[in-house]
């Protein structure tokens, strides 16, 4: 999953990890994007996340 340009969601991140709860994601997902690894954006009312470029 690290490896792709394509954008992540909540649902699709979750769908990869077993017993994945969304609240836990989101909160490291907001966490990497604070320290630059990923960037977030919402499209069309939902938040979405990709690695962070350059």
């Amino acid at each position: 999953m690290a490896r792709t340009h394509e954008a992540w969601t909540i649902d699709k991140v979750c769908a990869a990890f077993k017993g994945a709860k969304k609240t836990n994601v989101e909160e490291v997902l907001e966490r990497l994007e604070a320290l630059g690894l990923l960037t977030g954006y919402t499209h069309k009312s939902t938040r979405r996340w990709k690695a962070a470029t350059g």
